[in-house]
């Protein structure tokens, strides 16, 4: 009976060329029944289909019983002859650190270890010992958890570097192939804790349900593939809408997500939250909500995980990462009768850039900045931020506007407002930065100097 285990994998191998003739593959080796039978298993094949093994082994100290198994692992490298590369990290410190549970601070460290030693080592591929069992317990443990179609996915055979040659072989066949070779192995017995929740999973539902079905497992990794290509079919459907990435911003048109199919506004709502650098993914809760708000067309703000808030602003749909600034304010005075003509000036902070350059109205040649007329001008100029009652004359309106009003006609983003330059004299504004001058300071027939303001939004 064992040799079918070894004839089930090499199958798997060859039908999906996990392995290629000359490959070196990293075994990742636990001590434990699943990565000890694939250690022995791929031993048995590497001569016929001409690859060679190395195994990877993390003593992770968080139970006393881990001497054991890194000593288990060492006796198996010596007595096979096979390099073994092996790494003490204390974990419990780590999870600790860096806010994360023991087994999600054990598989980062694993994988960055194995992944260096691949790297430093000329290993090709590295291996590990997932079966049906496992794939099972993931898709049952997302689903509780509240995952969406990506966490019902299956466990692939072969993903990046990284490949599984016993995903397609159940926990019953490895530790039969192990009983009848009589292979020593070690056994975790925080395995049988059911305090922790995959363990139940593992001890208590999978069991029941292979009372109801004894290929229950078997029948959850077929439909777990098949959502796998479900789920090739939607993001193939959201990678049509284009996610703009800007530093710590990503974004979409609100408008190229008119008209799709609200599964389809969803993937696009994770894929922002992928490409934004979101760790955890984001709750179904706050994805209804946020598609309720988008077909409501109204402004919102919405605080996800990890520092992140996704927000709406007219046609923009964004992530970006909170940044804990405080607003900044500003005031400037500018003596603007006693600057020379031709001579550039400058006013420069962590937020812009204002230039000032006085003109003869001869010598003037038309810009793409905004320019008043010098003349009109009577004392010195104001910059600062804007104040709630603020309000001018914008280029061509004959009465007044505050300029909140402006702001939100012009779609300015709340979060931006208070960043932008207002330049006055006393009370009057004389222009909004980067956005409108006043109709009363604007040039005309009678001007004889002319005032160029550039104005320069910094990132």
């Amino acid at each position: 009976m064992s040799s079918d285990l070894v004839k089930k994998v090499k199958e798997n191998i060859v039908k999906n060329n996990l392995i290629l003739n000359g490959e070196k593959i990293l075994i990742m080796i636990s001590g434990g029944g699943d990565s000890v039978g694939l250690f022995y298993v791929l031993n048995s094949l590497k001569k016929e289909l001409e690859f060679e093994i190395g195994l990877f082994h993390l003593n992770h100290k968080i139970r006393k019983e881990a001497v054991y198994d890194a000593n288990l692992v060492k006796d198996i490298a010596k007595k096979e002859n096979i390099k073994l590369y092996y790494f003490e990290e204390d974990i419990i410190k780590v999870s600790k650190e860096h806010n994360l549970t023991l087994e999600e601070a054990g598989r980062i460290m694993r994988y960055k270890l194995a992944f260096n030693v691949m790297k430093e080592n000329g290993y090709d591929k590295i291996t590990t010992a997932h079966h049906i069992t496992d794939n099972a317990e993931s898709i049952i443990l997302n689903l509780v958890r509240g995952s969406g179609v990506k966490g019902v996915c299956s466990i692939e055979n072969k993903n990046e570097k990284i490949i599984r040659p016993f995903i397609n072989i159940k926990k019953e066949e490895i530790l039969l192939f192990l009983k009848e070779k009589g292979i020593e192995y070690a056994t975790d017995i925080t395995n049988f804790d059911t305090n922790y929740t995959r363990n139940f999973i593992r001890g208590e539902i999978i069991p029941k349900l292979n009372e109801v079905n004894e290929k229950a497992a078997e029948h959850i990794l077929n439909f777990s593939r098949t959502q796998s290509l479900v789920y090739d079919l939607i993001n193939s459907l959201a990678d049509e809408i284009k996610i703009d990435k800007k530093e710590n911003l990503v974004s979409v048109n609100v408008l190229d997500l008119e008209g799709k199919k609200e599964i389809v506004k969803r993937q696009v709502i994770l894929n922002m939250a992928e490409k934004a650098g979101l760790k955890r993914n984001i709750k179904y809760s706050q994805i209804e909500n946020i598609i309720n708000l988008l077909n409501n067309k109204t402004t919102f703000d919405i605080s996800l995980n990890d520092g992140y808030t996704l927000k709406r602003r007219y046609d923009k749909l964004m992530i970006i990462k909170d940044e804990k600034k405080e607003k900044s304010d500003f005031l400037y005075t500018f003596d603007i009768k006693n600057i020379k003509e031709n001579k550039e000036y400058l006013i420069e902070n962590d937020l812009f850039i204002l230039k000032f350059l006085k003109i003869n109205k001869n010598n003037f040649k038309k810009r793409d900045v905004k320019y008043i007329d010098c003349g009109k001008i009577q004392g010195n100029i104001t910059i600062r931020n804007r104040l709630a009652q603020d309000k001018f004359s914008p280029l061509g309106l004959k009465g007044e506007k505050s300029v909140k009003k402006y702001f939100i006609d012009k779609k300015i983003p709340k979060e931006k407002r208070h960043n932008i330059p207002i330049i006055l004299e006393g009370d009057n504004i004389i222009y909004v930065g980067g956005e409108e001058i006043s109709e009363k300071y604007k040039t005309d027939k009678s001007t004889k100097n002319i005032l160029v303001i550039d104005y320069i939004e910094k990132e």
